[in-house]
């Protein structure tokens, strides 16, 4: 692959709008957004309005105007700071369910730095217990070093008496993702998922599928016509009538978080919005129902 040259705002302006043919009546406007917005970003938007940019045919199609783009991203923007919202109330209640679930049945003890305590003891090993002892070791709040023993020389020893309903206030959600995934006493997660009012079944998948949408949130990702790498799946009864959408869809995702929410403290308002702005333009609503990216 050869290498691009750098494009200063004026250049990539041009060929925008001079060699692909984007509809932009004041350049000034796209030069602003570019100056605030990484190109790239706003290409992630725009390669679905090109001819072929997989074979090299990035000519915009349709009179393809940058308002039409920008709409998109705006779009993007306002529904992952809706489900970012939706999110933040699930994460929390999950990890106040975990602590008093596994508080409850393994007392102060950190069960959750012992590899037996996971289903896989290989990946425990290399990969669940590693992470946790990270998260810990980087948090510098007083109630982590309250229960860490400094004199100690490994971090197990160091972080051995911090109990869980303290750990899952610093630990990443994806260690939570993993602790509820892996763990080997499945009847104390079955616990979990029914004092949050959810299903049992799906729970430790729907968990996991969360935790990648809140990433992508929370790093401002495009959510637009994106398939996801991680199924969220979806019971039937919660399945609309009238939208199909692709499993592999961000609108599964929504589907479970809308339902989690509510269960979680009866919350629909959010989800409302949600679709409120789905209905806002068709285009958009077809990206997040049947991702179709080129």
């Amino acid at each position: 692959m050869e290498n691009k040259p750098f494009k200063s705002i004026d250049e990539m302006c041009c060929l925008l709008i001079q060699d692909r043919g984007l509809i932009c009546p004041d350049d000034n406007e796209l030069r602003k957004f570019l100056s605030r917005t990484n190109y790239y970003r706003f290409s992630g938007y725009a390669r679905d309005f090109q001819e072929d940019p997989e074979k090299g045919k990035n000519s915009f199609v349709g009179n393809t105007s940058f308002q039409d783009i920008n709409k998109l991203i705006n779009l993007d923007a306002k529904l992952r700071i809706l489900l970012t919202e939706q999110l933040s109330v699930i994460e929390i209640a999950i990890r106040a369910k975990l602590a008093h679930e596994f508080g409850n049945e393994y007392g102060s003890n950190a069960y959750y730095l012992d590899y037996k305590t996971y289903a896989d003891h290989n990946f425990a090993k290399k990969f669940i217990i590693p992470g946790i002892l990270s998260d810990l070791d980087h948090d510098k709040s007083r109630i982590i070093q309250h229960y860490s023993k400094e004199s100690f020389n490994t971090p197990y020893e160091k972080y051995h008496d911090v109990p869980i309903w303290v750990a899952v206030e610093v630990l990443s959600f994806g260690r939570i993702s993993n602790m509820i995934s892996y763990s080997d006493n499945i009847e104390v997660t079955k616990r979990v998922a029914k004092s949050l009012g959810v299903q049992w079944k799906p729970f430790s998948s729907v968990v996991h599928s969360l935790h990648v949408l809140r990433n992508l949130c929370a790093h401002h990702r495009q959510l637009w016509n994106r398939p996801m790498r991680i199924q969220c799946p979806v019971q039937k009864k919660l399945r609309p009538k009238d939208i199909s959408f692709d499993p592999k869809s961000v609108y599964a995702h929504i589907l479970m978080a809308n339902y989690y929410r509510k269960a979680i403290d009866g919350d629909t308002s959010v989800a409302r919005r949600i679709q409120e702005l789905l209905d806002k333009n068709v285009v958009f609503a077809e990206g997040i129902y049947l991702p179709h990216p080129k």
